[in-house]
């Protein structure tokens, strides 16, 4: 942990680590930079028109399987880098990937595909019942998890705020 994180900030007459706000600031602002990149820009049209159909965008002259390249990377770099902010918090040990990768795939899935919003209610969701799960009942909190994914794919199966992939 850098030095001049090592601290804590008194908010609410409540002790926070300085470390841990810099964190969620910095997953914050990633957040709001992935869906601006995604909802407002031309790179992100083409991404999503990639994804909804991908021989017409070809079709427009898109290098597209370029395109898919660069966001396997960046995605690549934000899992390393994600790892890395993590790793003064939860610490490092084998099979660790295995943990965060269940988590990952359940906020996805309970987000919905190609929805940075469902994503980001999925993951302060499952943070939030993983969290009390764990204090209150810890030998049940992954199961609690995988039936709120459960309940959720039943009743919206695109995710809470995830789009209908049209198949031709």
């Amino acid at each position: 942990m850098p030095q001049s994180l090592s601290g804590t900030v008194t908010l609410f007459n409540q002790a926070f680590p300085v470390y841990r706000l810099a964190v969620i600031a910095i997953g914050l602002i990633l957040a709001g930079l992935l869906w601006f990149i995604q909802e407002k820009t031309r790179w992100g049209a083409i991404i999503r028109a990639g994804l909804s159909d991908k021989e017409m965008i070809c079709a427009l002259g898109v290098n597209i399987q370029l395109v898919f390249t660069v966001v396997f990377f960046i995605g690549g770099y934000l899992a390393g880098f994600g790892g890395v902010i993590a790793a003064p918090i939860l610490g490092l040990y084998p099979s660790m990937e295995f943990q965060t990768l269940i988590l990952a795939l359940v906020v996805l899935v309970i987000g919905g595909l190609g929805s940075i919003a469902g994503t980001f209610v999925a993951s302060l969701t499952i943070g939030i019942v993983e969290t009390f799960c764990r204090f209150l009942v810890p030998e049940l909190s992954l199961f609690v998890v995988f039936g709120l994914m459960a309940v959720v794919l039943i009743v919206k199966p695109n995710g809470l705020l995830g789009r209908q992939v049209v198949k031709h």
